[in-house]
């Protein structure tokens, strides 16, 4: 299942900086899933989870493999690296000698200049138009972003980025850190390899006279519906998977016109980080991953095929075991399971009263992505309905989904009965189908 990473705290010491760094890179490769990471790094999904996690150092060869997954610079993180094994080596070194005096305060000489191997890169060219077959697909204006007195993240400043840092070495360290970072945003939003996730595509390159200005591709009358890109842009491919061939970028707020939807790789929702398999048909030629734009198709409207398309799933199975855990306190506590044909995301959803004078209604339990060979949740009825709710009343069921508001027919309802579930006692009718679809596949905190 997918889930969000642990919070860091950045004044935690260098450890934590650095797994905070990672994930910076990550984000600007567009949150690929470590499952999709571990394809192109070669180490397990977990391996890579751990290495930003900030509990414990990652090998050198991890953070490589991690970066250059990433499309990042692996030469600067290879400093990057190293530069952190000295400061925990540091942390940990023998304590000073009792018998010696201490040093005495440091010469104020002036500062070293940032290593010219961590200086950032040439700008980017100007980017005037976007280009649906553009060549250069990879280019992505993007202000360089300075070290400027903000820890939070690369910020301006009024001095070139290469220039001398004040402060000593503590400060030319943090510095040369978030000239990295900055470096690093550039260039995995510039890069030319096909990156595993889709929210930095290409723009076409320019000479106009304005900075960074950008044009947005007309929505023509063949479009059935729309969305807005946001983030840093979107990518338009040529298929629906992941390593298909990149055809152009719409950067960030742009409204785009879809004629469908077709079936592809999985792809983590940038907003709420569930998953989502579909991807949108762009009217001018191309698709794009749903889960990095604002909005949807129409409600009931079906996929269509595209090159790399996959087919909708055909079953879906629901069973259910009391959780080890389950104490009086919450008696009939289960933990459920769902498996099927051609499924990449599952609802699971409650058909319960809220309270003894309200009619039964569904509510969403989990929106889910794999978690080994099958989907999982729990159903904890202390907590989801009131006691007074009938023996035998209340329903379970597992939808098989296409995204976040995207449900299909495709569905598995079970009655609890005690510790297991059991038929329910009369088939759904299908506006109640229907209802306990859109349930299980609503959109997180809609």
């Amino acid at each position: 299942m997918a889930r969000k990473e642990r919070p860091i705290d950045l004044g935690a010491g260098p450890l934590p900086r650095f797994a905070h760094e990672l994930r910076m890179l990550r984000a600007a490769a567009g949150n690929p899933t470590y499952r999709v990471l571990a394809r192109a790094a070669g180490y397990s999904p977990t391996t890579l989870s751990e290495a930003a996690s900030g509990m414990r150092r990652p090998s050198l060869d991890v953070v490589l493999a991690y970066v250059g997954a990433c499309g990042g610079d692996t030469e600067q993180w290879r400093h990057r690296w190293h530069e952190l094994d000295a400061e925990l080596r540091a942390a940990v070194g023998p304590p000073p000698d009792s018998g010696s005096p201490g040093p005495g305060p440091p010469d104020p000489g002036p500062p070293d200049p940032v290593p010219a191997d961590l200086a950032p890169p040439e700008p980017l060219p100007v980017v005037t138009a976007v280009t649906a077959g553009s060549p250069d697909a990879e280019a992505l204006a993007v202000p360089v972003p300075s070290c400027g007195p903000s820890s939070s993240g690369p910020s301006s400043s009024s001095g070139p980025l290469g220039s001398v840092a004040p402060g000593g070495p503590a400060a030319r360290r943090r510095l040369a850190r978030r000239v990295l970072v900055a470096a690093t945003v550039v260039s995995v939003a510039a890069t030319a390899v096909g990156l595993l996730t889709e929210r930095d595509p290409a723009v076409s390159r320019g000479t106009g006279p304005a900075p960074h200005a950008v044009t947005c591709p007309s929505v023509g009358p063949e479009a059935r519906f729309t969305g807005t890109t946001y983030g840093i842009g979107a990518r338009v491919r040529s298929g629906a998977h992941l390593d298909a061939p990149v055809l152009s970028m719409v950067p960030a707020g742009c409204p785009v016109g879809f004629t469908g939807f077709c079936l592809g790789d999985t792809v983590l929702d940038a907003t709420s980080g569930t998953p989502d398999v579909r991807w949108f048909t762009v009217a001018g030629g191309g698709v794009m991953a749903s889960g990095i734009v604002h909005g949807n198709p129409a409600a009931g409207a079906a996929p269509v095929d595209c090159p790399g398309g996959r087919t909708p799933p055909t079953e879906i199975t629901l069973a259910a075991e009391p959780t080890p855990e389950a104490g009086t306190a919450e008696r009939g506590r289960l933990r459920l399971r769902a498996a099927g044909r051609r499924v990449d995301v599952v609802g699971f959803a409650a058909y319960y009263a809220d309270d003894s004078r309200a009619s039964p209604r569904w509510h969403q339990l989990a929106l889910t992505g794999p978690s080994g060979p099958a989907f999982t949740a729990e159903w904890r009825p202390a907590r989801r309905h009131p006691p007074v709710q009938p023996a035998g009343a209340v329903l379970l069921a597992a939808v098989a989904c296409l995204g976040g508001d995207g449900p299909t027919d495709v569905l598995d309802v079970r009655r609890v009965a005690g510790a297991r579930l059991a038929a329910p006692s009369r088939p759904l009718d299908p506006g109640q189908r229907v209802a306990a679809g859109r349930a299980a596949c609503r959109y997180p905190d809609r």
